[in-house]
């Protein structure tokens, strides 16, 4: 019986046996196999397994053990090969790196060739099977970057299965319909700020007199969690974008909405938007820890929720520059919250904040070119401009003012925090906006008597230069 063998499988049947053996082993195999080999096999006819032969052929199998082939394949691969192009050497872990993934790849079932029937040679000649054409080459197979599979496979699918499992249909089939789906209105989303606002000055209130949560094994969790999150949905915007980027331009992408509002994208903006309610348990962990609460810190949680649904209620094409900065951001952020969580010292810190302020630069070059784009092209037309630009003009004010005063007051905090001197400048008043801590009554009252009674308390709570987490 012939069976033909593909090369992916020869490459796995043959070689694993010479990564996994020791050189010992494997050096008896190569000195006993041969003998076998003609004591069970007389060589009526030339046997196609040597290391002088394509790997790809067909196999002589009347009696043929699949273990025969280990000694001269051993010996093939034991200097160097050369397959699909490429010259590799044995111990070389990218050769391990190959035959892991022909493993993994290979849709041919082997069990045919390791346990196939011996037949009986009286059967006369047997007819020789057509030659099949060559696999795919070794760069086809491998799953290497290409423009619209930027990290090598698709991740749409994959979150599409991850998607369906939890929603219970298709991430294809999602649309945002304003007033029906979930924080789709006005109305919830200032709610649920109120609520959020409303949850951080009274739990501030109720742990006054109470010792400090600990909460070290749910803040690496929630921090970890969170860096998950942002990397994923970054790695899905860059997949959905990047293709449009290069084919299209970038002034496609920013102001077409077929280019940075389609049905993909639509999914992934919502998304985001939802983890910015999910982010707001940062100021949770603060209270229940009882660090200070920053004015910086609680606007920038607020707004930031607010930010997200403007631009999706918007339509704004421009919002996927802030928000694949902003998700860059957080995963160095969190990811850095989680390691001196868990005690690891960052010599990079400083850059966490630097990453911050560029991160906002950057988003406001691109918000003002589009709204400058969208009002010169509809109301002043004979101005230069570079064409029109989707989306709607609250959304383009509330893009403007609110990324204006997170560029102000992050430049504020970077100063205050690693550029500190003793002059007296309007770059310090700005310093303390930034790092005040929320207002307290209860402090307030206290040093207002103190004050009264011409003294002083002497209490330093909520320290003007405590550090926060931002996000």
């Amino acid at each position: 019986m012939l069976v033909l063998v593909e090369r992916r499988a020869y490459l796995i049947l043959a070689t694993l046996p010479c990564r996994v053996l020791p050189n010992t082993i494997s050096s008896a195999l190569q000195s006993f196999f041969p003998l076998l080999l003609l004591l069970l096999h007389p060589p009526a006819r030339e046997l196609p397994l040597s290391s002088s032969r394509s790997l790809v052929g067909f196999v002589d199998s009347d009696l043929f053990p699949p273990l025969l082939v280990i000694p001269s394949v051993c010996n093939f691969f034991f200097a160097s090969i050369k397959i699909y192009g490429l010259q590799l050497q044995l111990q070389s872990p990218f050769f391990s790196l190959i035959l892991f993934w022909e493993v993994v790849s290979s849709r041919r079932v082997f069990t045919r060739f390791l346990f196939s029937s011996i037949e009986s040679q009286e059967s006369g000649p047997k007819p020789p099977l057509p030659i099949m054409s060559a696999p795919a080459t070794f760069y086809e197979q491998l799953p290497l970057p290409t423009l619209d599979r930027p990290f090598g496979i698709h991740l749409w699918p994959i979150f599409d299965k991850l998607f369906t499992a939890v929603v219970g249909y298709s991430a294809n089939d999602f649309e945002f319909v304003p007033f029906e789906t979930p924080m789709s209105t006005l109305k919830s989303t200032s709610i649920f700020i109120v609520i959020y606002y409303f949850i951080i000055f009274g739990g501030r209130e109720l742990m006054r007199n109470r010792e400090p949560f600990k909460l070290k094994a749910l803040f690496l969790i929630h921090n970890f969690y969170l860096t998950a999150i942002s990397g994923f949905l970054l790695a899905l915007f860059i997949e959905q974008l990047l293709p449009t980027v290069v084919r299209k331009g970038i002034f496609f992408a920013i102001c077409n909405h077929e280019g940075g509002w389609t049905q993909p994208l639509v999914v992934l903006y919502y998304l985001n938007y939802l983890t910015k309610y999910l982010e707001l348990l940062d100021t949770v962990f603060l209270f229940l820890k009882k660090k200070p609460l920053t004015f910086l810190h609680c606007y920038h949680h607020g707004a930031t929720a607010l930010l997200c649904y403007t631009q999706l209620i918007g339509l704004t094409s421009v919002s996927w520059v802030p928000i694949i900065l902003n998700l860059t951001v957080h995963v160095v952020m969190y990811w850095y919250y989680f390691q001196s969580a868990r005690g690891v010292k960052i010599w990079w810190k400083e850059w966490v904040t630097r990453l911050q302020i560029i991160q906002f630069i950057i988003d406001l070059g691109f918000v003002y070119f589009a709204s400058y784009t969208y009002f010169t092209s509809t109301y002043f037309p004979s101005m230069p401009n570079a064409g029109k630009c989707a989306g709607e003009e609250f959304a383009a004010f509330a893009g403007m003012g609110i990324l204006s005063s997170y560029l102000v007051l992050f430049i504020s905090f970077y100063f205050a925090t690693y550029k500190k001197d003793g002059k007296t400048t309007t770059r310090k008043s700005l310093r303390r906006m930034s790092q005040a801590p929320l207002p307290d009554p209860v402090h307030m009252a206290t040093y207002s008597s103190g004050k009264t009674n011409g003294t002083t308390t002497g209490a330093k709570t909520n320290s003007a230069t405590a550090r926060s987490r931002k996000a």
